[in-house]
């Protein structure tokens, strides 16, 4: 169970950061087709638009 846990953990890390390193080359069109202002734009805008929360995202260690 412990090794399951550790290879789930390692998969969504992996994830994690391929989505990050994408953020700036995904199409910044927001919800509503426009420039990507859908009103929960970040400050950098990189992964607010996809629904990623990048500082609670993830699993504890």
């Amino acid at each position: 169970m412990r090794k399951i846990k550790k290879i789930a953990y390692a998969v969504l890390k992996l994830l994690e950061t391929i989505l990050f390193l994408l953020g700036p080359v995904l199409p910044k069109e927001g919800k509503d087709g426009k420039d990507g202002k859908d009103g929960k734009d970040s400050k950098d805008g990189t992964l607010d638009r996809i629904g990623i929360d990048v500082i609670g995202g993830g699993l504890p260690p």
